[in-house]
């Protein structure tokens, strides 16, 4: 009589097991899923962080080599690219000091959202193109942050190794940068 109450417990046994297991397999694969992409965004930032100071480094009159290779982990994403923004309000919030302009670093896809405050590079920072005052380079192309592929609708810095150069004239007070990506 035993043996027949063990048995026919046993299936009701391994069905909850099988329930358990696949429970902790779909929460385990939530958590792998999360910590990815937070470290994914971790790098965005962290990419966006080097950018500023490789920008800021060039304005302040040096050439600086930048190796620009922002994690793709998000499918859509949409817009990476500088934007002077002349709003007080959004440059207080993202700047923390109160201000009428600002440059940000933007970053856009459906699942991530980022700006950096780019506060020691002014505003009026013209990134120039070859067509526009920096000197052809070879195996290099020149890109401008602010408005990275001028022919179209892509509104992404493209990854890549730049040589930021500063291109102001002794007699300026406008900064220009050329921004030379190397090709292949």
């Amino acid at each position: 009589m035993v043996n027949r109450a063990a048995q026919s417990s046993a299936p009701f046994e391994v069905l909850v097991s099988v329930v358990i297991m696949g429970f902790v397999l779909v929460m385990g694969y939530q958590a792998v899923t999360t910590f990815y992409e937070e470290q994914c965004k971790s790098q965005i930032r962290d990419t966006a962080q080097d950018l500023k100071a490789k920008i800021t480094e060039a304005v302040s009159g040096n050439s600086v080599s930048l190796k620009f290779f922002p994690p793709q982990c998000f499918s859509d994403e949409n817009k990476m690219f500088l934007k002077v923004i002349t709003s007080r309000q959004i440059c207080t919030s993202q700047c923390n000091e109160s201000i009428e302009e600002c440059l940000l670093f933007t970053y856009r896809s459906s699942d991530f959202s980022y700006d950096l405050c780019l506060d020691k590079v002014p505003t009026i920072t013209n990134f120039l193109t070859s067509s526009g005052g920096c000197a052809d380079l070879d195996g290099f192309s020149t890109v401008d942050f602010r408005n990275p592929d001028p022919a179209g609708d892509d509104d992404i810095i493209p990854r890549g190794i730049y040589n930021l150069q500063n291109r102001t004239g002794s007699a300026e007070t406008v900064p220009k940068i050329c921004a030379y990506r190397k090709i292949g």
